[in-house]
């Protein structure tokens, strides 16, 4: 373990860091995970599986998703190293498991199959999860950084933000992306910004303490990833210890007698995931501001169909921003984006394309 943490220790702890938004409790992470995954993968492991089980336990330890605080939208000058930091401290307003995700393609350099290790899932998935993650990212996070910067000229942003405060940020963002349909100013304004991901993927890494590097007493939980790893399995895929992307899901999709329903199941990996508890038992949570339910059964367009319908809903106590996305060019949606109130539901529409798509069942 020693010689682990000498040679990776700094990551680990700059990525736990960034899922649980506290120095201590990324500590303490890392000293859980790594024997954790020495149990599970054997001296041979991976960096990209020990990043994915530092992944499965910090997001036990991590920060709650907090409300947006009236100091993140203060009028400020707008400059490269101040839209740094806060769009840094902004991380904390979304999901763990988005931090996370964003962290490991944005600031630890994984991708392609190294990525989908680290996850835990299929290569498609990764990049679905990621993408749906950079997106949540700038909608929400951009749209605290438009407030911060531009409030000050714009009096209808500025009520905005003064109604905005102690709620969750996707209200915000929400709120945003419809007055900026209506303010020029404020729509040239969020076009001329950095990229939200630009700024975080140059944000300074953390350097680990130093009595994290020399080893030092653990407290042993590899039960955590061998509650997702069976003893004996080796290599990563699809099982790997570490939150499986809606891996439930992506058993489901082969069962699937159309296309059509790999939309439905995108909608599920961008917004809820699979994770272990502190029990190791293997949960749903749901993304921040409410609780996202698809009906995802399969769909059969027959010889000749080419449109069908599945229904979306929000059973949590805050509103919900979602989006749809499909694997495939064959297939899009109508009405896949949006905010669902608590309570509410949405019918989308599912398009297929019989002049690009494959006969006969398919994922």
């Amino acid at each position: 373990m020693g010689g682990i943490l000498e040679d990776q220790g700094d990551a680990l702890y700059d990525f736990a860091l960034s899922v649980i938004g506290d120095a201590e409790r990324a500590v303490v992470a890392v000293r859980e995970a790594v024997p954790a995954a020495l149990s599970a993968f054997g001296p041979g492991v991976t960096r990209p599986q020990l990043f994915g089980s530092v992944f499965a336990v910090a997001v036990g330890y991590a920060t709650p998703t907090r409300p947006l605080s009236a100091d993140l939208i203060q009028p400020g000058p707008g400059s490269p190293e101040e839209l740094q930091r806060v769009a840094r401290a902004t991380t904390l307003l979304l999901d763990p498991v988005q931090r996370g995700c964003l962290d490991l393609a944005l600031r630890q350099d994984l991708e392609g199959e190294d990525l989908s290790e680290a996850l835990g899932v299929a290569p498609g998935l990764a990049s679905i999860s990621v993408q749906a993650a950079i997106d949540h990212t700038e909608h929400v996070i951009g749209a605290v950084l438009l407030t911060r910067v531009a409030r000050a000229g714009c009096p209808g942003l500025a009520e905005l933000a003064a109604s905005a405060v102690d709620n969750p940020a996707e209200k915000l963002a929400a709120a945003v992306v419809e007055h900026e349909q209506g303010c020029d100013a404020c729509g040239d304004r969020r076009r001329a910004m950095v990229p939200v991901t630009t700024l975080l993927a140059s944000f300074p890494a953390a350097e680990a303490p130093r009595a994290l590097k020399r080893g030092g007493d653990s407290r042993r939980r590899g039960g955590i990833v061998r509650a997702l790893r069976p003893p004996g399995r080796a290599g990563g895929g699809a099982d790997a210890a570490v939150p499986a992307v809606a891996r439930s899901e992506h058993r489901v999709r082969r069962r699937l007698t159309v296309a059509a329903g790999v939309g439905a199941v995108v909608v599920v990996a961008a917004v809820g995931v699979l994770w272990p508890r502190h029990s190791g038992e293997i949960e749903s949570i749901a993304a921040p501001g409410g609780q996202l339910t698809v009906n995802a059964t399969p769909v059969d367009f027959g010889v000749s169909g080419d449109q069908a319908q599945f229904t979306i809903a929000n059973t949590g106590r805050e509103p919900l921003v979602f989006e749809t996305r499909a694997a495939v060019d064959w297939i899009s949606f109508v009405g896949g984006e949006g905010t669902l109130d608590p309570g509410a539901e949405r019918v989308v529409s599912i398009v297929l394309d019989r002049s690009q798509a494959p006969e006969g069942a398919a994922d």
